[in-house]
Order: C-alpha cells, then structure tokens, then sequence
C-alpha cells in the first residue's frame, strides 16, 4: 500500500515502505514583538486546543501538577522582561508533555554584519565584575560547580560562580575573551541546577542568540565538550563505547572474512541517495556474507524512505507497522488544506490528504484515522546476511526507532547497545502561525494506535537484546557476538 505521511520537519515518522512528502509551511506574515505572557497564552492556546497529545498527557493523574505548572508560569512570565529567561520559562512549561516534536524557538538568525543589532544586543547583556584576586581563587576551587572553564577552542575563558535568581543558580562571566564582540565580565552562560550531574543551560551565542540547553557535568567537563574545568582531569572511567566510531552519514569496512559493518549517521531525506547507493553497491558483499553490523549510533531519525534499501538485508517475514489518528481540529484542518496547493505535490499525495481532511470534516473534535496499520512484506527472504547486529544508544529516535521496531521482527536482528531516546508516538508536527514575530512553535497533529494497546515508547525507547556498556568497545563487542 502506497501512504503519504504529511510532516513539517525532516522527520517522517510513520509508516514503512513508504513514499514521504516533507511538507514545509511557512508564514510570510509575522506579527509584533509579543509580551512574555501573550508567547505564553498562544503556545497555550495550541497546546490545549490542537495537541494530539493534550487528553493524553492532561489526565486524572497528572492534572493538578499540569494546573500547578501552568500558574507558576503565569507568574513567571508575568513579571520576567528578558527574552532569554521567557525562552527558559515557556521551554520549562513544555517539558511537562515530553514530546520532543513539540518545539519552540526563535526563527531569526541573528547577522553578525548587523552591527547596531550586535551592539543593541551587547547593551543589553548582564554584566558581573570579578576582581583579580576573585579570579585567582575561583582558579584554585574546591568547590563542585564553582572554578574557571575554558570552551573547546580556547576562545573564551569564563568564571562559573554562585549567583541566584529565579532562573539560574550560577553564571558563567567572561574573564577572557579572544572574540572581539565579547569582554570581560559579561555573562555568557546561566545555570540552573538539577542535579549533581545536570543543568539547565541559557547559552549565549558569538551572536549574542541565546539557546536553553541541557547540560551534564561530570566534574571537568561541562555540556560535553563545551566547557573544561581547569586543573580538573576527566574522570578516570574510559568511555570505550565510541574508540572506533567516527559519525558519518554513510560508510561501510569489511570486518573479517565473515562480518561487514556499515553505519548509517542519519535517515535525514538529504541521506537517502547515499544510503540507496552504498547498499548497491555494497549487494553483492552483503549477500554472500554471513554477518552484518549496522550502526545507528547517533542517528536522530529522518523519513522512513531513508531506510527503504536496507530493509530486504535484514527481512525474515512480514512486519506489522501500527497506524495513527490525527486530532480533527478546525486549525488542523486548516494546516492540511493548505498542503493541497502545494504545486510539489504528486496527484496521489493530494488525494490521500484530501481523505484525511473528509474523514477530519465529518468528525470535528475526535481524533480520526490518519494512516491504518499496515504490514512490509518481500517476496523472498535473502539466506545472507544469516545475523544482524543493529548498535542503538539513546540518541537514536523518531524515525530510527520506527526502523528499530520493525527490524526488532527480523529473527535476523539482535540489538546491541543501549535504549534508546523514544520520540515516536506523537508525530506529524505542524507550524501553528505565530501572533509574535520571534518565535516559531511547532506541535504534533497525530498519536499512533501504539499508545491505546499498550506500546508506547514515548520517555522510553526501545531496549536492546543485549546491553552493553561506555567501557566496552561496540564494534569489537557486536562482532564477538557474531562470530562466536
């Protein structure tokens, strides 16, 4: 069966074997500079009206911790006239739908030629004066988050000190700075504490754009490879999961006589062309071998016609796909019947869209159909390779795990790794057009029939066969397993 998924992003998350239209709307007209509390009452707004996933996540259970959320950030967004700390707020609210389609951030890229733009930015930058002597013991700290951090290039050298308000527990202020746009004592980082081990981050840009973040903090290193506590070596823990993995979109090496490898860096619909050539090219290797690992490390999803090629290599018989419903609202409807002018899209795409819009018309309010369960079938099961070993972590998501639960149905496939991110359920994300003109807010229009029996995976991804750990090496490990 032939299905069209309608998207606003690269990730097409339902059905297999399909073709997939990515479907990019965009507002050419974009209204004022909002209050914080007006971004808030719209993004509201959508959430409770055209979420597919708002009856879901807004229960019984959870509703007065969703009501609770809601009035401390009414408060917050009342009184806060930052932009970067309305950002962290609005972000923080939608946490509580851990759906990581559901997505707000500012449109506009900030032009570093822009030069009244970069000093009106600079002029609206913290400032927090740190004395040599303050600097010389901040050099010598003891204390756990508190010292000075230099960033992967050395560009900027910065002092993480206490310094409390209602979004942040500690700053990070410039004590050197080799970027002319950025001086001495401005605030180039915020920190708001989780836990011993995680942060919630406004990270300032060369730009002076600003970008909530997670960060995880191991004791020397801050945010990954972003900031270096100095005077403090790593941990002695070595991380051997990564020793022989360098991310590429594609790539393939022949392991042994008896196991091939390739890895797979993205199912993004720009990696199709590669990831169609290099099984061709690759067919006659992977049909007289009888071991292959694939490696999916890293790899944050895509369109499902990304991973169409390497779905014969690893078929051992049919593999169902659940379905989903779409939330029939009046400005879902909306969102669709304007794909229908889309001049790139085909006859057929066309026609199943206007299906979707009848069956939404004749059920306003309800969630109907979007795409039906449905079932890969070949008509031949290839006898090589006989083993698979697919390498998952916990940034495989979206449309990766939608490969990983079909692959899951090959008695070929064993999954070796670690869960991974699970961001599938709620898909088919819009862009709901905007009252503000510096933000952009996107939400999902559809949940899988997964959800009501049971199989979701939504917060908690799909769990390898066999675990492995950071102080393995994967690759030497997936082999092992092979050729035993």
């Amino acid at each position: 069966m032939m299905r069209y998924i309608f998207v606003l992003k690269t990730y097409s998350l339902k059905n297999l074997l399909l073709i997939v239209i990515s479907l990019v709307s965009t507002f050419s007209v974009w209204g004022q500079q909002c209050s914080c509390e007006k971004k808030f009452a719209f993004i509201r707004h959508e959430i409770e009206t055209n979420y597919a996933g708002y009856t879901d996540k807004v229960n019984k259970k959870t509703k007065a911790a969703y009501e609770r959320l809601t009035i401390e950030t009414l408060k917050k967004v009342r009184v806060t006239k930052k932009d970067a700390y309305c950002l962290f707020a609005l972000k923080d609210w939608l946490d509580f739908f851990k759906d990581g389609h559901v997505q707000l951030f500012d449109p506009h890229q900030p032009d570093m030629n822009d030069t009244i733009a970069i000093r009106d930015r600079i002029k609206k930058t913290e400032l927090i004066h740190l004395s040599p002597e303050r600097v010389k013991q901040l050099e010598n700290s003891t204390d756990h988050e508190e010292g000075i951090y230099y960033n992967f290039d050395s560009s900027y050298k910065i002092a993480i000190i206490k310094s409390k308000n209602e979004f942040r527990d500690y700053a990070g202020v410039i004590v050197d700075s080799k970027v002319d746009v950025w001086k001495q004592g401005q605030v180039k980082l915020e920190l708001k504490k989780k836990n011993d081990s995680t942060y919630k981050a406004i990270a300032y840009m060369r730009d002076y754009s600003y970008r909530p973040q997670l960060y995880y903090f191991n004791g020397a290193n801050l945010g990954g490879e972003n900031w270096k506590k100095v005077n403090k070596p790593l941990p002695a823990v070595e991380n051997k999961a990564y020793g022989q993995f360098h991310f590429q979109n594609v790539a393939s090496k022949k392991l042994s006589d008896s196991t091939l490898y390739i890895q797979v860096g993205t199912f993004d619909p720009s990696n199709t062309h590669a990831i169609d050539s290099l099984f061709k090219a690759t067919d006659t290797i992977l049909k007289t071998t009888p071991n292959l690992i694939l490696d999916l490390r890293s790899n944050g999803g895509g369109s499902d016609e990304a991973y169409a090629s390497i779905l014969p290599y690893i078929y051992t018989g049919p593999a169902m796909g659940y379905g989903n419903y779409i939330y029939a609202t009046g400005d879902n409807i909306k969102h669709y019947e304007e794909r229908l002018n889309d001049s790139d899209l085909s006859e057929n795409g066309k026609g199943f869209i206007a299906e979707v819009i009848s069956r939404m018309k004749q059920n306003p309010g309800k969630f109907v159909i979007h795409a039906t369960d449905d079932t890969i079938k070949f008509d031949e099961v290839l006898p090589y390779p006989k083993k698979v070993v697919v390498l998952i972590d916990n940034n495989c998501a979206s449309t990766t795990e939608e490969f990983l639960l079909a692959a899951k149905q090959s008695t070929k496939v064993t999954l070796m790794g670690q869960h991974t991110y699970g961001e599938l359920d709620y898909s088919n994300w819009v862009i709901a057009p905007s009252p503000c003109q510096d933000i952009e807010f996107h939400y999902s229009t559809t949940k899988s029939k997964r959800i009501k029996v049971g199989k979701g995976i939504d917060g908690v991804g799909i769990k390898p066969d066999i675990v492995l750990s950071n102080d393995e090496d994967w690759i030497s490990q997936a082999r092992k397993y092979l050729e035993k």
